[in-house]
């Protein structure tokens, strides 16, 4: 399992969350950031600014394939290893979909990028993915995505989520959907934005 955390606010958050997933299962934790955080392996980032290209390099800079990726203000109430599951039966990749569907899809988006995502995927009634909690494999599938990602989250250089969406499109893979409850619910609880104070 890899976290990410930038600056004093994401390693507590980090260091909160290493603790609930020692309690909720054995999987081997490290997280990415510029110090240690406490009970987790430390993985070195050379990009800068850190945060989102971390995340963005996950496929580079995560020692374990399969990974599992939690954001840094995530709780593991219980074992999020199902995820890790669906990408061991040959899935590439293992998320949730967002709480902001139909009307607010995208709703934390720009409205210029929003615009552009909604114009790229040739609908505006999309399934918005979470993409603070999600399992993959370094299939060439998930390299190529990755790829993508990066170069769409590039042409704004702000949110992760619909540059994920359009480098699905353009760079599709087995997906496997989660439900709510792995992200936001019972099994990962979801402290959204405490990592940014």
């Amino acid at each position: 399992m890899v976290l990410v955390a930038f600056g004093e606010a994401a390693r507590r958050e980090a260091a909160a969350a290493v603790q609930t997933v020692r309690g909720a299962c054995e999987l081997p934790v490290s997280v990415i950031a510029e110090s240690r955080v406490a009970r987790a392996a430390h993985v070195v980032c050379p990009y800068q600014p850190a945060v989102p290209l971390a995340k963005l390099h996950l496929d580079e800079l995560s020692p374990y394939d399969p990974t599992l990726y939690l954001d840094a203000d995530t709780r593991a109430l219980k074992s999020p290893a199902p995820l890790l599951a669906a990408v061991a039966d040959g899935f590439d990749m293992a998320i949730t979909p967002s709480h902001r569907q139909g009307s607010d899809v995208l709703g934390h988006v720009g409205e210029d990028e929003r615009e552009f995502t909604f114009e790229e995927l040739g609908c505006r009634d999309v399934v918005n993915l979470q993409a603070g909690v999600f399992a993959f494999r370094k299939s060439p599938a998930m390299l190529a995505l990755f790829a993508a990602w990066r170069a769409e989250w590039a042409r704004y250089g702000v949110q992760d989520q619909a540059a994920l969406l359009r480098a699905l499109y353009h760079n599709p893979v087995r997906l496997w959907l989660f439900g709510f409850p792995f992200n936001g619910g019972e099994v990962v609880a979801h402290l959204f934005g405490r990592a940014r104070r």
